[in-house]
């Protein structure tokens, strides 16, 4: 992530640009300010001077700010397939949006986030932030079937129906 941009936005005080920045490198902002064990703050060569930078606070912050939209590029004709609303599948959903393809994505699941939405408990990351991450996807046009699961059948049906399937499972 580009750190020291958002970090150098968020002081002059522009935090849709620092948004901005951060969305280009992480679509998940708002979970990963909350769950970030930080563990570069341990490495942080700030400690010289005065203390570490705290590079999650800041991130938190900026997430909870207005949403930024970030534009996708024209649409190009192209569709892909994605196995898996985790977090794998649905950055692969992102930026894939972003770049003009059609996405659809199968999740055998009732929601999304994998590991993230049924493992992390809720005093360390909350369904708000999970929500408003997710909801950032769907906003591209992204389309998530929940409670489908793919078997070697369907995998094989994708594989004629779309130009590239991503298996994020």
């Amino acid at each position: 992530q580009d750190i020291p941009n958002y970090l150098y936005y968020s002081e002059i005080g522009d935090f849709e640009k620092a948004y901005e920045v951060i969305l280009n490198t992480n679509p998940f902002p708002s979970i990963t300010g909350m769950v970030c064990d930080h563990l570069c703050q341990n490495k942080c060569t700030r400690v010289h001077y005065d203390s570490t930078l705290l590079i999650r606070e800041v991130k938190r912050f900026v997430s909870e700010q207005e949403e930024v939209k970030l534009q996708p590029a024209a649409a190009n004709g192209l569709k892909v397939g994605i196995i898996g609303a985790g977090p794998t599948g649905l950055s692969a959903a992102y930026y894939l949006a972003l770049a003009g393809y059609g996405i659809e994505v199968f999740e055998t699941q009732s929601q999304s986030g994998g590991m993230v939405q049924y493992a992390i408990p809720g005093f360390r990351l909350t369904d708000e932030a999970i929500a408003r991450d997710f909801k950032r996807v769907t906003d591209l046009g992204v389309n998530i079937h929940f409670n489908h699961k793919i078997d070697k059948a369907a995998f094989e049906q994708m594989q004629s129906d779309y130009h590239y399937v991503y298996v994020g499972a």
